[in-house]
Order: C-alpha cells, then structure tokens, then sequence
C-alpha cells in the first residue's frame, strides 16, 4: 500500500516524431494528451527522458510522462525514477 507521501506515476507510451503523430503507435500519447485538457496541464517539462507534469488526480499526486524514447525503450525513464526514488 503506498505511503501518504507516495506519487503515482501515468505514463502515455508512443513514439516520438511526427510520423508516429496519429499512428496506433501513439496510442498512449494521444490518451495522456487527452488527460492534459481534462487536467489543465501541459506535459512538456523534460525529466528521465520524458516530457513530464505533475498533477493532483482525484486528490493524489501524480507525475504524467510521455517517454521521448521509442517504444522499445519506454520502460528506461520510469525504470530510472524507480531507482532514483530510493525504492526496490
């Protein structure tokens, strides 16, 4: 169970680049582009390589990414904020 502390993390996985733009590929970027209207946010920070944004969801923090690596590669940027947040 996480803690109070605890962020929960909603990543949109795609590829990046125009010709991925309205592709399957990018079924994850095209639903977290549609929680950013719900939300009033903007994914466009840069962290673990991916866009990111913080956001409270249903009164719980949540850090939303979009992995600016190829879909082969998605798992590297939250397998990064996993290791750096200390957890196992």
């Amino acid at each position: 169970m996480p803690d109070k502390g605890s962020i929960r993390i909603v990543c949109g996985l795609g590829n990046p680049g125009e010709q991925y733009a309205l592709t399957r590929h990018n079924a994850g970027f095209m639903a977290m582009s549609a929680v950013e209207e719900k939300l009033g946010v903007s994914v466009n920070n840069y962290k673990f390589k991916a866009k990111t944004a913080v956001a409270s969801v249903g009164g719980k923090q949540c850090l939303l990414m979009k992995p600016e690596t190829y879909a082969v590669k998605q798992l590297l940027p939250s397998r990064e904020l996993h290791f750096r947040s200390g957890r196992e």
